[in-house]
């Protein structure tokens, strides 16, 4: 290598030997980009809230991934009917609900189970076949989220079920508290599996520290919220690929 001396005794290297070493920095620098272009984030699956109409589900299913509903079990009909509220009249079949959807092969629901219970587990689990059955549609379209000592048979089935832990504030706990709540959690688990475990966004930090393999559901309800906020949550929860599905109400889907 060339070096030409300058006055006080500095050096100064040939501009060739600079130039390459320029190049050897920008190559290095590209293929650290490159190597960050070939990790994409985990893409989340983005669901439709509380579709419980016919026209809401024909409104949103070209722009989500999947649509929750809620359920109930009318044992003394061995019906089901689309509703939220307890209170509400039994109106909406869910058979009918489903015979009017468009396209119906291919979608996929989650059923809020509202009042899956031990004793009607199992006429409820013959009455959803018979109705998946009867329309075509693959069981594992449909996750049920219920009670887990009520989900064995359905998880069986072949449905993808889903235990709604508790309703609790994590930053309302103290450390000990959480991990009461965690270890009762894990119980139920143990005791009953499913396939995933589903909650609040509020809720999700908690499920990601105390529950880090275990396949998560989540919701995020806050109707006001601007798009930078949205688009911080959805790139948070792809960072997770343990996050299968965010649920979101129909304002948020057309920010």
């Amino acid at each position: 290598m060339s070096i030409k001396k300058l006055p006080h005794g500095r050096r100064l290297t040939s501009i060739p030997v600079l130039f390459l070493l320029i190049i050897i920095s920008i190559q290095s620098c590209s293929k650290d980009n490159e190597e960050q272009i070939k990790a994409p984030l985990h893409k989340v699956e983005i669901w439709a809230h509380r579709c419980n109409t016919v026209e809401k589900v024909i409104r949103l299913q070209h722009l989500v991934q999947g649509l929750e509903l809620d359920v109930h079990f009318n044992s003394s009909k061995d019906e089901f009917y689309v509703k939220h509220d307890f209170e509400l009249p039994d109106t909406l079949l869910f058979s009918d609900y489903l015979s009017q959807i468009p396209n119906l092969q291919n979608l996929k629901f989650w059923l809020d189970f509202k009042n899956l219970s031990i004793d009607i587990q199992f006429a409820a689990l013959l009455r959803l076949n018979h109705i998946v059955d009867s329309l075509g549609v693959e069981k594992s379209h449909f996750i049920v989220e219920g009670q887990a000592s009520s989900l064995g048979n359905f998880k069986s089935a072949g449905y993808y079920t889903c235990y709604y832990i508790p309703y609790f504030v994590p930053s309302q706990l103290t450390e000990e508290e959480k991990e009461t709540m965690a270890t009762n959690i894990q119980t139920t688990i143990n005791t009953w599996p499913t396939t995933a475990i589903s909650g609040y966004y509020e809720q999700l930090e908690f499920m990601q520290n105390y529950f880090p393999a275990k396949p998560k559901l989540t919701w995020f309800l806050t109707e006001e919220t601007s798009v930078q906020v949205l688009d911080s949550i959805i790139n948070e929860v792809s960072k997770d690929t343990t996050i299968k599905i965010l649920l979101l109400p129909e304002s948020l889907l057309f920010l």
